[in-house]
């Protein structure tokens, strides 16, 4: 099930539930660019104040490159401008404004928002169709689980 929040204002998040399928894959991981924004080596926990964007390219279902590029004094729509000129189809982030995930998502990015955690974790997760919006990835305790709002 997927938790999409809209912060602005300070409103209550909204729940809107979608199909596994939409929620976990594309439906061609063949070929894809994912977007990260990261914090040393954890998921950045807001979009708009990330320091860097981990760029990362995937063929059949495994990432072949990868790439930081630093984002420091980028305005929010300047983010979404170049997340849209490398090409990405999907963002995996922690915190986002609502206005920002709209914009996202009618530019043709999947947004997957409000994951807390490991990069290489998520990333992985999500190659294998088990990432979750709301997820938190909590290292050594060997479990998995959700945001509890």
């Amino acid at each position: 099930m997927r938790k999409d929040a809209d912060i602005a204002g300070g409103a209550e998040p909204t729940v809107r539930l979608l199909p596994l399928d939409t929620e976990n894959r594309l439906e061609n991981l063949s070929s894809m660019k994912i977007a990260v924004p990261v914090f040393e080596n954890r998921i950045s926990p807001r979009f708009d104040f990330a320091p860097g964007f981990g760029l990362y390219d995937v063929e059949d279902e495994r990432i072949t490159s990868s790439r930081e590029i630093s984002c420091e004094g980028w305005s929010d729509v300047e983010r979404v401008a170049r997340l849209k000129g490398f090409a990405v189809d999907v963002l995996i982030c922690g915190g986002l404004p609502g206005y920002l995930q709209n914009i996202l998502m009618n530019s043709g990015i999947k947004v997957i928002p409000w994951i807390a955690g490991n990069v290489s974790d998520a990333l992985s997760l999500f190659l294998r169709g088990q990432l979750i919006s709301g997820m938190v990835i909590c290292p050594g305790r060997g479990k998995r689980s959700r945001c509890k709002r």
